[in-house]
C-alpha cells in the first residue's frame, strides 16, 4: 500500500471506530483502486458495510475478494470466512453460513488459532439450527467435527465425587445482564433453597447494568472468569468443588461450551440458553420440559433429557416491566393484522409461502414484520424480493427496524406468526404478555417445540399445529372469529401470569429436584 493510501486507511479506521460509516466509506473511496484491493482496506470495507446493514454488499465484497486472500495473506482468510459467515446467517442463508464458519475454522486450526477454531466451530452449529432440512446425519457429523476438534487438545480431567452437605451448583454464562437469558435465569439464582445448595455464578461477560448488579445481590458465590482461558476455567471450577456444572450459552455468542470437554464438575447440564444439541458427549443432559421432549432421547441430541412437568423456562423477572395493552387493533383498523418480530434469518422461504396463503385466505389483512435487518435499505430490498417470490402483495406488509419500543409495537397486530424450524422464545413470550396470540408449527426436533410448551403452558394449545395446512387453518380460524380474539387480547397477561410460564417458586423446586435426583438425593 502507498504511503499516502495508509493514511487515509488509518483515517477511515478511526471512523468507523467512531462508528460515523458514512465517513469512513467515503475515506475509503479515495484509495487508488491498487490500494483498495489491499487486503486490510477489504475487510474494513467489509466491516463498515456491515455495521451499515449492507449485507449483500458485504458479501459481494467479500466473495469477490477470496483470491486475492488466498494468494497475498491467507492468515486473514479466516477473517474473511467468519464475516461471510455471519452475514449469511443475518439474511437467513443458514447452509452458507455453516459452510463458512467451518471454511473459518478450518483456516484457524491450520494457524494455531486454537480457541479461535473452537469459536467458528461452535459459530457453524449455531447457524445449522436455522436449517429446514437438516438430517439427523448432518447433525452428528457436524457434532463429531466438533468433538473432534476438541478432543486435539483438551484431555478430560480426572472423574471426581464430592460429599458435600450442600450441592454445590455452578452456572456459567455470559448474560448475567439485560438479556433474554439473564431474565430465565434470574429466578434460579435469586429463590434457590439456601439449606440444600451453594450456587457458584461464572460470568464470562463484561456488562455492567441493574440486572448485572442484582445478581451479584444473591447470596451467591461471584467468579469474574471473562479473562480466562478454557484450562484455567475448569481449574477454577474443579477448585470450587462444583457438583452439577450448568452452561446456559450452548453455542450461542461469547459462551464457553468446549470447557465441558475438561469435565471439570461430574455432572454437567446444558440449560435455558441454547436450543439444541452441544453436542458433546460430556453434556451429560439437557434441561428442558416434557412439551419441548417428550422422549428420553432424541437423534438430533447426544445428551439425555431432564424433563421438568411444566415449563423450562420462567419469565417470573419479567412481571410488571411491560408496557399497557391497547385495544386489539383490528377493533380500529376493520382488517386483521398478523405479525411477526422474530429474529429474521429465522423466517424460511417455506414459512413465507405459508404466510402468504394465510393473507389470501384472509381478505384485507396485513402483515408486520419487525427485525433490525429491516431497517436498512438492503434489509429491505432483500425482504421485498422474498415476499415477491412467495406470491406476498408488498403494499401488504410493514416492514420495521429495531426500535427501543418494540414491546409496545405488539399492540399493532393482532395475531403473531410463529417462525420454523427455528421458533421464537421471548418474542413468543413477549407477544403472549402483550395479548397477542401466537400460531405454532410443532416439529420433532427440541427448538421446533418451544412454541408448543409456551402456548400449552399458557392453556393455549389449541393454537399450535402439528403440519403447515393446520398451521394455516388455525391462523384463518382465528383471524375470522373477532370475539374469541378480543377476549384473547384481553384476558392473556392475566392467563400468563397464572400460568408455570411465571411461577418461579414451583420452577424452581422442579429444577431443584432434578439436580438432587441426578445425584442420588432425596
Amino acid at each position: 500500500m502507498s504511503p499516502e493510501g495508509w493514511k487515509l486507511y488509518i483515517k477511515a479506521l478511526e471512523l468507523w471506530q467512531k462508528k460515523e460509516y458514512e465517513k469512513a466509506e467515503n475515506m475509503l473511496s479515495m484509495l487508488l483502486p491498487s490500494d483498495r484491493a489491499y487486503h486490510k482496506v477489504i475487510l474494513l470495507y467489509a466491516y463498515i458495510q456491515r455495521d451499515s446493514g449492507k449485507y449483500l454488499t458485504e458479501i459481494k465484497t467479500l466473495t469477490d475478494s477470496i483470491k486475492i486472500f488466498v494468494d497475498k495473506s491467507p492468515l486473514l482468510l479466516s477473517d474473511l470466512y467468519s464475516l461471510l459467515g455471519e452475514a449469511y446467517n443475518i439474511i437467513g442463508n443458514a447452509r452458507e453460513a455453516v459452510n463458512n464458519f467451518l471454511l473459518c475454522c478450518q483456516h484457524d486450526f491450520k494457524y494455531n488459532q486454537f480457541s479461535k477454531a473452537i469459536e467458528s466451530y461452535s459459530n457453524a452449529i449455531f447457524a445449522s439450527a436455522g436449517i429446514q432440512d437438516f438430517s439427523v446425519n448432518e447433525a452428528q457429523c457436524l457434532y463429531s467435527g466438533y468433538r473432534d476438534l476438541l478432543e486435539y487438545n483438551f484431555s478430560p480431567m480426572p472423574s471426581v465425587k464430592y460429599y458435600h452437605k450442600k450441592l454445590r451448583i455452578g452456572y456459567l454464562s455470559a448474560d448475567f445482564r439485560h438479556h433474554p437469558v439473564g431474565y430465565l435465569l434470574y429466578p434460579l439464582i435469586r429463590g434457590f433453597s439456601q439449606d440444600k445448595f451453594q450456587v457458584y455464578c461464572y460470568s464470562i461477560g463484561s456488562a455492567q447494568d441493574d440486572v448485572n448488579s442484582a445478581f451479584k445481590a444473591c447470596p451467591v458465590e461471584w467468579r469474574e472468569v471473562a479473562k480466562l482461558d478454557y484450562i484455567k476455567l475448569a481449574e477454577q471450577i474443579r477448585a470450587d468443588e462444583i457438583d452439577i456444572l450448568v452452561d446456559c450459552g450452548g453455542h450461542t455468542c461469547n459462551n464457553r461450551l468446549a470447557v465441558f470437554a475438561l469435565r471439570p464438575a461430574p455432572v454437567q447440564i446444558s440449560a435455558i440458553g441454547w436450543v439444541g444439541s452441544t453436542g458433546l458427549y460430556d453434556t451429560d443432559y439437557i434441561l428442558t420440559d416434557n412439551y419441548c421432549a417428550p422422549f428420553e432421547t432424541n437423534p438430533f441430541y447426544t445428551e439425555k433429557f431432564l424433563t421438568i412437568p411444566g415449563s423450562h423456562f420462567c419469565f417470573s423477572y419479567l412481571k410488571g416491566k411491560y408496557p399497557e395493552i391497547m385495544e386489539s387493533p383490528f377493533r380500529r383498523n376493520g382488517y386483521i393484522t398478523f405479525g411477526c418480530f422474530n429474529n429474521f434469518a429465522k423466517i424460511t422461504d417455506k414459512m413465507l409461502e405459508n404466510w402468504s396463503i394465510i393473507l389470501n385466505k384472509v381478505p384485507n389483512s396485513k402483515l408486520i414484520l419487525k427485525h433490525k435487518l429491516l431497517g436498512y435499505e438492503e434489509g429491505q430490498q432483500l425482504a421485498k424480493a422474498r415476499l415477491l417470490k412467495a406470491g406476498i402483495s408488498i403494499d401488504r406488509v410493514e416492514l420495521r427496524g429495531f426500535s427501543s419500543d418494540y414491546l409496545q409495537q405488539y399492540n399493532d397486530i393482532d395475531i403473531a406468526l410463529d417462525t420454523f424450524p427455528y421458533t421464537g422464545g421471548m418474542t413468543t413470550f413477549d407477544s403472549l404478555y402483550m395479548g397477542v396470540p401466537v400460531i405454532s408449527l410443532v416439529g420433532k426436533r427440541h427448538g421446533e417445540r418451544f412454541g408448543f410448551s409456551l402456548l400449552s403452558n399458557a392453556g393455549l394449545d389449541m393454537l399450535t399445529a402439528d403440519n403447515e395446512d393446520e398451521y394455516i387453518a388455525k391462523a384463518r380460524a382465528l383471524a375470522e372469529n373477532g370475539d374469541i380474539l378480543s377476549k384473547l387480547h384481553e384476558n392473556l397477561r392475566d392467563v400468563v401470569e397464572k400460568s408455570p410460564l411465571m411461577d418461579d417458586v414451583g420452577y424452581v423446586a422442579s429444577v431443584e429436584k432434578i439436580y438432587e435426583d441426578i445425584v442420588g438425593r432425596d
